[in-house]
């Protein structure tokens, strides 16, 4: 370009637009990858869940794993293998009865469903030392506080950490109390009803694990989606074994599978007093007893691998302190300041300097120290001198006046 034309409009572009194309995409696309329409999300998919209940900090009494290679089907229905009872259908009429659960979009395709059904009976006895048990049995019957406590292990396809933890721990009511004292001072078979023991709902999110809950501020119950259990504690004969048996209210009136009724009423084909009413759902004597289960509702996240593994392991906080950031001070430094550099960086011709520079080099390699010390003050005092460096550099090329400064040092 010529003294006094105007820039190309391509230049422009290149400084303008896509300069400001550029900070956009700097400040927004850490929101991009973590938002819902990432390209770097997937479904977080539960691969095994874990289960223990314990009194206090006694042994487990009830444990047992369900991969879900390996899914119970509900034991009210034909065997079916291992086949997963979630369908649009399902889906739908859970929808239906349990209203509460409409703020989880559940029907959103960005999120997966999952039925988990533990085996009804604990796959080890029950460890409580003598010692441990007749505390234990004192201990209730003088109506101290006792809890019982459900730990959830659950195991995933991604998201950080891979393995999830959550513990909830459910304070036992004095009737309850006496009733497993009762148990436990006979020695024999009894079962104890745990009302609005757990909720069965579980959301698996990008880093943690919790119970679908109602606050009390709602305005609904609390317990209106908690499901009440009932604990079995069998002794063997002639041994002093316990193992546990735990078996929870279901999903719908006869089962975790809706009945046909049930169904229709939730497709809308009948309607009035043939059906049951939502609310209906909340009393915990419509239901059947079934193995103790789960639902959880899995949200997207990064992909366990490649650059989703590393957004999800980084966070957007992170990744805003070093990738933004870093480059934002990066932006920074090229573009401040350069009132003061422009005196080394836009000089007509530099070789003068530079050859200053080769000869504090050549004094250097002759072991003339003393010339060295006074070529390298005089490049010190040329850069602390604007104008110096102008004059140095001004018509450096065979230009009319020309002086090359460094011989004449």
């Amino acid at each position: 370009r010529k003294r006094g034309e105007k820039f190309p409009v391509f230049i422009k572009l290149y400084t303008g637009v896509l300069g400001f194309f550029g900070l956009f995409v700097l400040i927004f696309f850490p929101l991009y990858i973590y938002s819902s329409f990432s390209f770097a999300l997937e479904k977080n998919n539960v691969l095994s869940l874990e289960a223990s209940l314990r009194f206090d900090a006694t042994a487990p009494i009830f444990e047992d794993q369900v991969d879900t290679q390996q899914l119970y089907h509900d034991t009210m229905l034909p065997s079916q293998g291992t086949q997963d009872i979630v369908t649009p259908e399902w889906e739908k009429a859970m929808l239906h009865y349990y209203p509460k659960l409409s703020s989880l979009n559940l029907d959103d395709n960005e999120k997966k469903l999952q039925f988990l059904q533990m085996p009804n009976v604990s796959r080890s006895v029950w460890s409580i030392t003598p010692p441990a048990r007749k505390q234990l049995i004192s201990s209730m019957l003088n109506k101290g506080k006792h809890f019982l406590t459900l730990k959830l292990t659950v195991k995933r396809l991604g998201g950080v950490p891979r393995e999830l933890t959550l513990v909830h721990s459910y304070e036992l009511t004095d009737s309850e109390k006496d009733d497993f004292a009762k148990i436990l001072q006979q020695e024999s078979t009894g079962t104890i009803s745990i009302g609005a023991f757990y909720s069965p709902w579980l959301l698996n999110k990008s880093g943690f694990l919790s119970n679908v809950t109602l606050p009390p501020e709602s305005g609904h119950d609390p317990d209106s989606l908690r499901k009440t259990c009932q604990l079995q504690i069998v002794r063997e004969e002639g041994k002093d074994v316990d193992f546990a048996f735990l078996h929870c209210e279901s999903l719908f009136k006869q089962g975790n599978v809706p009945t046909t009724t049930e169904m229709d009423c939730a497709n809308g084909v009948l309607d009035g007093d043939a059906c049951p009413r939502p609310q209906d759902y909340d009393n915990s004597y419509q239901f059947e007893n079934v193995p103790f289960y789960f639902v959880t509702v899995s949200y997207k996240v990064a992909s366990g691998s490649g650059l989703g593994a590393f957004i999800e392991s980084v966070g957007i906080i992170g990744l805003y302190t070093t990738f933004v950031l870093a480059i934002s001070r990066v932006m920074k430094l090229a573009i401040s300041g350069m009132a003061s550099r422009v005196v080394v960086e836009d000089m007509e011709n530099p070789e003068p300097i530079m050859n200053l520079v080769e000869y504090i080099y050549m004094a250097r390699a002759e072991g003339d120290l003393d010339l060295e010390e006074e070529l390298y003050w005089e490049l010190i005092n040329l850069y602390r001198s604007p104008e110096t460096i102008k004059e140095w550099t001004t018509n450096a090329v065979g230009g009319e006046g020309h002086v090359d400064k460094t011989k004449q040092s």
